[in-house]
């Protein structure tokens, strides 16, 4: 195998020999994965099936819904098990298809709703993960980060609230926690840390804030001999990546940066059909330990597209009400990679 950039990781963290041989892991915003129960408390109103919107109660909350499309979804919408059931099927072949080419560690996933909706779609993977990991965020609508895992975890797991500057309420009600897990492989732990942003619409600076404490708490939580991978949907639009350089502020000789060293004809895992562009909103974040010699093969950063359904053109292709005549899986492709260690 050509391992690119191990120099990279020697200069800047030092050399030793590890005894663990290759680590998969693979990032997914799979949309709204929603069961179709009402869960107390949450803003799942839109997932439901349509028998069960027919009530005052229901219309109502539709009513608070500002953007025209979620709205005409909150009340027509036809979320039922045929629906869920179809969603979790194709997002099974996708993982179960990536699989297949190389054994998948750990797979990060952002927009599930809860355990329930994580066992389902676990059970339904031709070579299951022995491991689930999430904790309920305190997201109003109901969206949280998880993982699956092939490595047994410690008791390290944990979702740490991200400190904002300043942050308004609207913000609080569309912000995940970044969930810390530190997992045990084959004579190595390594600290999976993921992350779902606050979106594009909210400023920029909250993006800023988040990273900067990505990096806060690598330090505080991670050894520094121990390998540490930051994964999931980071939110960051490509023109605010360069025009805020947080490549230069928060990344560089910290992180190695998924699509910033490999992908290179890779567009991107989002596209904006508003302003016709794609972006890397899907990041993978990989710091080496001192006093181990990894290396990050560049060439095994991909997007995955395993089925005819993930995408329109060449373009994502977001689930929909449509997906039983048409396509749809997610409007975000999962990305992918590999790290190595050198015998």
């Amino acid at each position: 195998m050509k391992r690119l950039f191990a120099a990279i990781f020697v200069f800047h963290f030092g050399v030793l020999i590890a005894s663990a041989s290759t680590l998969s892991l693979m990032t997914y915003n799979v949309e709204n994965l929603f069961d179709t129960l009402d869960d107390e408390g949450k803003s799942d109103e839109t997932y439901l099936p349509f028998k069960d919107k027919q009530n005052l109660a229901h219309v109502k909350k539709c009513m608070k819904v500002k953007n025209v499309s979620w709205a005409y979804d909150c009340y027509y919408l036809n979320w039922d098990a045929a629906q869920y059931g179809l969603k979790l099927k194709r997002l099974a072949e996708v993982i179960d298809g990536s699989e297949a080419k190389k054994n998948l560690d750990v797979l990060v996933l952002q927009e599930v709703e809860n355990l329930r909706v994580l066992e389902d779609l676990n059970r339904i993977l031709k070579k299951p993960f022995p491991y689930i990991i999430h904790q309920e965020s305190s997201d109003k609508r109901g969206i949280d980060v998880a993982m699956l895992s092939r490595l047994k975890p410690d008791d390290e797991t944990k979702l740490y609230k991200i400190p904002f500057k300043s942050a308004k309420k609207n913000l609080r009600e569309d912000s995940r926690e970044i969930l810390y897990v530190r997992l045990n492989g084959d004579g190595f732990k390594v600290s999976v840390f993921g992350v779902h942003l606050p979106a594009p619409f909210h400023s920029w600076r909250y993006r800023a804030d988040a990273l900067e404490f990505i990096n806060s708490l690598s330090k505080k939580l991670v050894p520094k001999s121990q390998l540490a991978l930051v994964a999931g949907d980071f939110n960051i639009p490509s023109d605010e990546l360069s025009k805020r350089s947080y490549n230069q502020k928060y990344w560089k000789n910290k992180w190695l940066v998924s699509h910033l060293e490999g992908c290179k004809q890779c567009k991107g895992s989002y596209y904006w059909n508003s302003g016709k562009s794609w972006s890397f909103l899907d990041v993978i974040l990989v710091k080496a330990p001192e006093g181990e010699r990894w290396s990050y093969n560049s060439e095994s950063v991909e997007l995955v597209t395993e089925i005819s359904e993930q995408l329109k053109g060449d373009k994502p292709w977001g689930w929909s009400a449509s997906g039983f005549k048409e396509g749809g899986v997610s409007d975000h492709l999962p990305l992918r990679l590999t790290v190595d260690a050198i015998k």
